[in-house]
C-alpha cells in the first residue's frame, strides 16, 4: 500500500474520562504518527469572559502511512466515546 501524507485532528469531549483511552489508541498507531501536538485546556485560547469556552481537548497529528490504516484508526478513536471526533485530510 502506498503511504500518504495526512494531517488529522481529534476533538476529545469529556477529556478527563477519555483522554487516556485516546492515548492508548495513538500509541497503538505510533508507527504511522510522526508529529503530534495536543492542547488540553482551551480556556487560554478563547476570548476572556466567553461563556461558551469549550471543555474539549484537541490533538493534531501529522501522519505518514496507508490511508486504509488511518481510516481504521479513525473508527477506533471515534468508537471510544460519543464526544470524540476525528477528521483527516490527505495532503499528498
Amino acid at each position: 500500500m502506498e503511504n500518504k501524507l495526512i494531517i488529522a485532528g481529534i476533538v476529545i469531549g469529556d477529556r478527563t474520562n477519555t483522554a487516556s483511552k485516546v492515548q492508548e489508541v495513538l500509541t497503538k498507531y505510533s508507527d504511522i504518527i510522526f508529529c503530534r501536538m495536543g492542547v488540553s485546556d482551551l480556556t487560554n485560547y478563547c476570548r476572556l469572559g466567553d461563556a461558551n469556552v469549550p471543555q474539549d481537548g484537541v490533538i493534531s497529528l501529522t501522519i505518514n502511512g496507508p490511508e486504509t490504516k488511518v481510516k481504521e484508526m479513525v473508527q477506533v478513536v471515534e468508537g471510544i466515546a460519543p464526544g470524540i471526533s476525528m477528521k483527516y485530510l490527505v495532503l499528498k
